[in-house]
């Protein structure tokens, strides 16, 4: 390895948001537990959720993440 003085520190990076991600009111993953029955909004301003009925996810079937 060679020798040298460090360089400056580089600015923070800012990661590319989807341009419409500021319209998201609501954003569940479903990626908990199977047969779990709290869901978490993940927008930028979460809202509590209630379950109707015997809502709870499934991780037998899922095209994206754990569950569904």
């Amino acid at each position: 390895m060679g020798t040298g003085s460090y360089s400056s520190a580089s600015s923070s990076v800012a990661p590319n948001l989807d341009p419409y991600s500021s319209y998201v009111v609501l954003l569940l993953h479903m990626d908990g537990a199977n047969g779990a029955t709290t869901f978490t909004d993940s927008s930028t301003t979460p809202k509590s959720i209630s379950r109707f009925g015997s809502a709870q996810i499934s991780t037998a079937q899922s095209k994206f993440g754990g569950g569904s």
